[in-house]
């Protein structure tokens, strides 16, 4: 699997809209355990919470993945993002400054991964100050 920004910034959308099992339900079976990955990825970053990976069984006895879609309680959240989520889909919707961000990476020849990201903001930033 290769860590794609663009499914990423999809996940964080439909989240942020409550629209987690309807974007979900359109990913084609062929891409949905690239998707799956990518939930995880953001699980592990802290940039989403109250996720886990559900399992279901259908009539033929095959097991599906899929995220969690609806709160387990009324008093508990279902999946949401956290504030470090939130700052990054606002850098993905921001074409000027994720283009910065990818030339910036180019130039310096480094991979574009989400310290880097992070990193780079404040220093785009200053330069468009």
């Amino acid at each position: 699997m290769k860590r794609d920004w663009k499914i990423i910034q999809e996940i964080l959308c439909a989240i942020e809209d409550n629209k987690v099992k309807m974007h979900w339900e359109q990913i084609p079976e062929s891409e949905q355990k690239n998707v799956l990955l990518h939930y995880e990825l953001l699980k592990e970053s802290e940039l989403i919470t109250n996720y886990e990976l559900v399992s279901d069984m259908d009539d033929d006895g095959k097991c599906t993945y899929h995220p969690n879609f609806l709160p387990q309680s009324p008093n508990v959240p279902g999946i949401r993002m956290t504030m470090k989520g939130y700052d990054l889909l606002e850098v993905l919707r921001d074409q000027n400054l994720w283009n910065r961000i990818l030339s910036k990476a180019k130039s310096l020849g480094v991979k574009l991964t989400y310290e880097f990201i992070v990193q780079a903001i404040p220093v785009i930033y200053k330069t468009m100050m």
